[in-house]
């Protein structure tokens, strides 16, 4: 999971990221409180990095919400394989969709956020100081920020597809598209 934080901190170092991820990741998965727990330990760990608290802010923020907007819309990409098979319900598609405008309301809501000065400052003055402060650097960083947050995501999907096919799951029960 350190490839995001590269994107948006270049000056961590690559072992720096991937050991502040690796802690987070294992504090959240033992102690009660899910993802705002590891946000805040995140941020907790950049600090001691010497990440400034803005920057820091920042990419907690966008890891984040690029995190999940992605999550969001893999049920989409997950209907329209099942759709190449013929076997897509409606259940299928009413998750699909649900998940497909969930994700297109989180990007619209960050898009202006960042477009509009009026809608930042109505977010607070922090935030107008971090969008003028850091809206160049996103500009620059946004691709590279959706592939390597791609790429992690489908990290993860890999593990679980090898691990299906070595506890004996053929691709004949649950094809790539079903699993996916």
């Amino acid at each position: 999971t350190a490839p995001p934080w590269r994107v948006l901190l270049p000056q961590i170092s690559w072992f720096g990221a991937l050991g502040f991820t690796q802690g987070s990741t294992a504090l959240t998965s033992v102690l009660p409180g899910g993802a705002p727990l590891g946000m805040a330990v995140s941020f907790g760990l950049l600090k001691r990095l010497r990440v400034g608290s803005g920057e820091a802010g920042f990419a907690v923020a966008l890891t984040g919400i690029w995190s999940q907007g992605l999550i969001l819309l893999y049920p989409l990409a997950g209907a329209l394989l099942v759709l190449g098979t013929g076997k897509l319900t409606g259940t299928t598609i009413a998750i699909a969709l649900a998940s497909g405008g969930a994700a297109a309301a989180i990007a619209g809501v960050v898009v202006l956020a960042f477009r509009s000065p009026r809608l930042a400052r109505r977010l607070g003055d922090r935030f107008t100081q971090l969008r003028s402060q850091q809206l160049g650097a996103l500009r620059k960083r946004w691709p590279v920020l959706t592939v390597v947050t791609i790429a992690n995501h489908l990290s993860a999907y890999l593990v679980f597809e090898f691990s299906l096919r070595a506890v004996g799951v053929s691709l004949a029960q649950v094809p790539l598209s079903e699993s996916f």
